[in-house]
């Protein structure tokens, strides 16, 4: 048996990353965009997108006639549904599920490109993709839309086309933003394959349609969106923020040499408009959304989650980045059974100590969880601040009453008019937590964090003669939890 054949070599590759994965299994999400995921795939396995009780809307802050609202794009709960009906390691487990299907599509597009679909390994044990397999974060799933829709468009065909502007459809469906890669694949063919183009649309319009529909319903207007109206969305694109942009090209030119001008040295030259509008339109997106200095700059982030929202165009780049490395390998006269094998161990090592080094992380949230949840009676009201409503779901996916200590943070507006000294009672409780590891965090985003959570803290300081406290620990984070007596 050829160990080092393309097929067995990749199936290798897999079958350790999914080993790696098991052994360090991610028994919880992190974040409250994740925890919208699954809230939303829960209520649509229910049949509603909405939730009238505000007790069991966190983080919903749009308010319409379907109820609270979470802001969440829908399509990444669509495609973890099947999942919640076997509990959260099921649905921790789709990201692996993910990641398997987009490393048989980026072999399947290296084969047909002719380039050796054995550099698949940069794929399966690139960090940012790792990380984001191990998250219930919605990029690496536009990413699976982004491969499949290129496979298609390389075949040539009507049929491949329908398909292909059908999954750049989904892409859209997953992220609104990912409709750039439409704009990206169909720019190009308005002069020269102007068919093409009509085929695509004929698979994406389709598509369109139902994310319009699914904004009616949701959002009350088919151009409203969770994060606002279309128009106004549209109309801030041309506002960047130049720091941002600068230090994404920065990261990228720093830690993979050549990713950004791979394309120029393909020999299917044919697509390098669409990879060059791609990474023009997502290094335009991710500067226009998101502030680099939000969030702390650290070795271990700068390859993962400061990555994320670049996923999709990174994991399309890594097909010309291949070829690059090939033609790289041959002028260097490097034996290919060296170089791939020296590859896999090196990724092999790095996945072990990055993905251990997430595994602390998620490890001390889940006992943190497991904490508040055997602390915590089912059917109470807990109250707790900033993100804290992630600890809202049982492991059995059960939803259960949360409020923030001030409401209109995690319900908008609407969320004003609840008053929480009505609704306290003896099966209330108040939870007072913080991260041992944000200790030290000086960043933006934990700054706002630590403004939240001041309300909790006077409070409960405001409040002492009718609060009991019922837990506390400082291991592996500070909880104090409080039981309502007044």
């Amino acid at each position: 048996m050829d160990f080092l054949s393309e097929n067995n070599f990749v199936a290798i590759c897999l079958l350790i990353f999914a080993a790696i994965f098991l052994i360090f299994f991610p028994h919880i999400y992190t974040s409250i965009d994740e925890h919208t995921f699954l809230k939303n795939a829960l209520l649509l396995r229910g049949g509603s997108i909405g939730e009238q009780d505000p007790e069991l809307a966190c983080r919903s802050n749009l308010f319409t006639g379907e109820g609270y609202v979470g802001t969440q794009f829908i399509g990444k709960s669509i495609f973890i549904i099947p999942f919640t009906f076997f509990g959260l390691d099921a649905v921790m487990l789709s990201g692996l599920i993910i990641h398997i299907i987009n490393t048989v599509l980026f072999f399947l597009i290296l084969k047909k490109l002719g380039i050796d679909a054995r550099f698949s390994v940069l794929y399966i044990f690139f960090p940012a993709m790792l990380w984001a397999s191990r998250t219930l974060n919605s990029e690496l799933l536009v990413l699976t839309t982004f491969l499949a829709a290129f496979y298609f468009y390389m075949k040539q065909s009507m049929h491949g086309n329908v398909v292909a502007g059908f999954f750049l459809g989904l892409a859209a469906l997953v992220r609104y933003d990912a409709a750039v890669g439409f704009a990206a694949f169909a720019l190009p063919l308005l002069l020269h394959e102007r068919k093409k183009l009509f085929e695509m649309l004929l698979g994406f319009i389709p598509v369109v349609l139902l994310i319009l529909l699914f904004n009616s319903i949701a959002y009350s207007g088919p151009l409203n969106a969770g994060y606002g109206p279309g128009l106004s969305i549209a109309s801030s694109l041309v506002k960047i923020n130049p720091i941002t942009l600068l230090a994404y090209i920065g990261i990228l030119a720093v830690l993979i040499p050549g990713l950004l001008a791979s394309p120029l040295f393909s020999s299917k030259k044919k697509y390098l408009p669409q990879f060059i509008l791609l990474s023009i339109a997502y290094l335009w997106l991710t500067s226009r959304f998101t502030d680099i200095t939000a969030f702390p700059l650290t070795i271990d982030t700068l390859f993962t989650a400061r990555l994320r929202y670049l996923v999709p165009f990174i994991g399309l780049l890594l097909i010309p980045y291949s070829e690059l490395l090939e033609k790289i390998a041959e002028m260097a006269k490097v034996r290919k059974n060296i170089l791939f094998v020296s590859l896999l161990l090196i990724a092999t090592i790095g996945a072990v100590f990055a993905s251990s080094f997430h595994a602390n992380f998620t490890d001390s949230r889940f006992e943190s969880f497991s904490q508040i949840k055997s602390n915590i009676p089912q059917g109470a009201l807990l109250i707790g601040s900033s993100d804290n409503c992630i600890y809202s779901i049982t492991p059995s996916l059960e939803r259960t009453r949360y409020l923030n200590i001030v409401p209109e943070y995690d319900l908008g507006l609407q969320g004003k008019g609840i008053r929480l000294n009505e609704r306290f009672a003896g099966d209330t409780y108040f939870m007072d937590l913080s991260y041992a590891n944000r200790s030290l965090n000086t960043s933006q985003r934990q700054n706002n964090t630590n403004w939240e959570r001041q309300y909790m803290e006077d409070f409960i300081k405001n409040n002492s003669g009718n609060l009991e406290l019922v837990f506390e620990t400082e291991n592996p984070n500070s909880i104090k939890i409080y039981k309502w007596g007044g």
